[in-house]
């Protein structure tokens, strides 16, 4: 079989997970000669990630909104107020998250990002892995896969959170200083469900509506 490149590590998948590990290798001076492979062709604004974390870190240039209060109550009953001042909660839009990856990783000759190119199969020999791709044989020391299980693991979870979300925009005006992670509280024959509301300005919010429940909430169930 014909070996179109040698490697010392193979990403499988570029998405938060590869992008992440690709971008702190292309950091290093001399990281592993690295390919990162992703099935998309190009990115696009997907989704956003949120968390909280202190007021500087590794990402804080790419943060597009922080909250430094929180709030949470359940359906019919006044809400509580948290103030997060030294970890306040932060959201970065995938969008932003990707350019400034794919740019540092362009930036080191020994990381590669290879959009369009999706894992076909793999074996062993020698020692080595052999990887088959939409594009190409490659070889590899190491390899870390970083796409979501496909082996029915899920089907074996006790606990599901399903959830669905929009990006909107408003004529009436928000309170852009608070994000409503756990409110209307509730629990219905489909399991506990709250509201979740990120206000990005005055007008602009992603609010999503989540569920937890021992079996998967059917998407007509979210829509309702």
């Amino acid at each position: 079989m014909r070996r179109d490149a040698g490697y010392d590590l193979v990403i499988i998948g570029g998405g938060l997970a590869g992008l992440s590990l690709g971008e702190r290798l292309a950091a290093q001076t001399s990281p592993p000669n690295t390919l990162v492979i992703e099935p998309r062709e190009h990115y696009s604004g997907d989704r956003t990630w949120s968390f909280w974390a202190p007021n500087n870190h590794r990402l804080s240039h790419l943060v597009r909104k922080q909250w430094t209060k929180t709030s949470y109550g359940c359906l019919n009953d006044p809400t509580e107020l948290l103030h997060h001042q030294e970890t306040p909660y932060q959201t970065i839009a995938s969008n932003d998250f990707y350019r400034w990856s794919t740019k540092r990783i362009k930036q080191h000759s020994r990381v590669e990002l290879s959009l369009g190119e999706s894992l076909i199969d793999f074996d062993i020999i020698d020692g080595q892995y052999l990887l088959k791709t939409s594009k190409r044989t490659v070889y590899s020391t190491h390899v870390v896969d970083t796409r979501p299980p496909s082996d029915g693991t899920f089907d074996k979870s006790q606990m599901y959170q399903c959830f669905i979300g929009h990006h909107i925009v408003l004529e009436q005006a928000l309170d852009e200083t608070t994000a409503e992670l756990m409110t209307d509280m509730h629990c219905d024959e489909h399991g506990f469900i709250f509201t979740y509301v990120l206000p990005l300005s005055t007008h602009e919010a992603i609010i999503e509506v989540t569920r937890f429940s021992t079996l998967q909430t059917p998407w007509a169930i979210l829509q309702d």
